[in-house]
């Protein structure tokens, strides 16, 4: 499985549209095996998650992603990962291998309407993940 994890340097970001730069991962049986490190290319609605589908990704994680991106994902067969907690990209990548992914509230901190901007339920619990198929 390709999984791409969106991130800001190291850490992983908090809203996927605005992130610096995808760390580019494939995981097998349990192992982490790191690809490469790509820039995207400039934020505008729908351009991110079709530039990595043509990569060829199975599985996209992120701290929040708009309900637009989530959609593309999944109308191409991609996995959606977000809310997720950690400050290390290498550690997201290693608990997703795992099936332990820390699943928390939304980190993406903006709220609005229209094509530019998407809400998120705040009143989950922290929970971990442990449902993905590797």
């Amino acid at each position: 499985m390709i999984v791409a994890i969106a991130s800001d340097e190291n850490k992983l970001s908090s809203h996927f549209g605005h992130c610096s730069n995808f760390f580019i991962y494939e995981i097998d049986n349990g192992n982490v095996k790191f690809f490469e490190k790509l820039t995207p290319p400039p934020h505008e609605p729908g351009v991110i998650p079709s530039w990595l589908s043509k990569i060829g990704i199975d599985a996209v994680i992120t701290g929040g992603i708009g309900i637009k991106a989530r959609t593309i994902f999944e109308s191409k067969g991609i996995k959606v990962y977000d809310k997720v907690i950690s400050d290390d990209v290498e550690n997201v990548a290693k608990d997703f291998a795992k099936g332990e992914l820390k699943i928390g509230k939304s980190t993406c901190d903006h709220e609005g309407s229209g094509e530019n901007h998407h809400k998120h339920n705040h009143d989950e619990k922290d929970h971990n993940c442990r449902n993905h198929q590797i």
